[in-house]
C-alpha cells in the first residue's frame, strides 16, 4: 500500500513547470537564481514556494512532500523560500568563481534504487534538505555539459556538448563587437564621425554641411587619478 501524502493539484502543477529531466531542472534552478526578490510581497511567493517543494519531493520521483509539517509547506514559508533563493544564489556563485560550493547542512541519508530505472540520493528529513540533494543531483546530471559564458558582462551558466564559449548569439555578437571596436579604434571614430554627419546634413536640409571631427578628450597627465 502505498503511503506516501496525497499529491495536491498544486504540486502538480509546479512539478511540470520544473521538469523531470536534469536539463529542465536545471534551467529553472538557474531561472530562479536570477530573480530579485528583493521588493517581492510575501504573497507573490506562493507559487514559487510550490514549486521549490515539487522540486524536492521529485529527487525521489514522486511530488509527494513526506508526511508531517514541513516550513515549506506551513503558512509562515516566505521565510524559507527567501533562504533557499539565497543559498541557491550562493551556491551558483560559488560555483562560477571557484568551480566548488558548501551546503548549508548534510542533505544525503542514503539512496533510493528502481532497477533499470535510477538509483537516487534521498533525504527523508525535511524539503529543505532534499531540496539542495536535488540541487546536487541536478548539477552532477549535466555535469559534463555545462558551461560558462565567457562574455564578462553575462558570466551565465548554460548546457552545451560542443565546446562553446558563449550562452547565445546575442552574448557572442557583444563580444566580437567588443573585439573589433578595441583593435580598429580609429576606424570606428571614423564611422561614429560619418553617421554623425549624415544626421546633421538630414537635420539641416544641407546635402554638403560639413562638420569638424570633434577633437578628442584630453589625456590625463601623469598624476592624474
Amino acid at each position: 500500500m502505498d503511503s506516501r501524502a496525497p499529491v495536491s493539484p498544486e504540486m502538480l502543477e509546479s512539478g511540470m513547470e520544473v521538469g523531470r529531466k536534469p536539463e529542465d531542472r536545471f534551467r529553472w534552478l538557474v531561472d530562479v537564481a536570477q530573480r530579485d526578490l528583493g521588493d517581492t510581497p510575501d504573497a507573490d511567493l506562493n507559487a514559487l514556494r510550490w514549486q521549490m517543494a515539487a522540486f524536492a519531493a521529485s529527487v525521489r520521483k514522486d511530488f509527494a512532500p513526506e508526511p508531517g509539517i514541513d516550513p515549506l509547506m506551513g503558512s509562515r514559508y516566505a521565510p524559507m523560500v527567501r533562504r533557499l533563493h539565497g543559498e541557491l544564489v550562493r551556491i551558483f556563485s560559488e560555483l562560477r568563481t571557484s568551480q566548488r560550493f558548501t551546503l548549508p547542512e548534510p542533505i544525503i541519508d542514503g539512496a533510493v534504487w528502481a532497477p533499470n530505472m535510477y538509483l537516487a540520493p534521498v533525504n527523508t528529513r525535511s524539503l529543505e534538505q532534499r531540496f539542495f540533494g536535488g540541487v546536487v543531483a541536478v548539477l552532477m546530471a549535466v555535469g559534463e555539459k555545462l558551461r560558462v559564458c565567457e562574455n564578462a558582462a553575462c558570466r551565465g551558466f548554460f548546457l552545451s556538448r560542443r565546446r562553446k564559449k558563449f550562452c547565445g548569439r546575442t552574448c557572442a555578437q557583444r563580444v566580437r563587437t567588443a573585439r573589433f571596436r578595441d583593435s580598429h579604434r580609429d576606424q570606428v571614430r571614423a564611422w561614429k564621425h560619418q553617421a554623425y554627419v549624415r544626421k546633421r546634413r538630414a537635420q539641416t536640409g544641407n546635402p554638403r554641411l560639413k562638420v569638424a571631427r570633434r577633437p578628442r578628450g584630453n589625456r590625463k597627465s601623469d598624476g592624474g587619478v
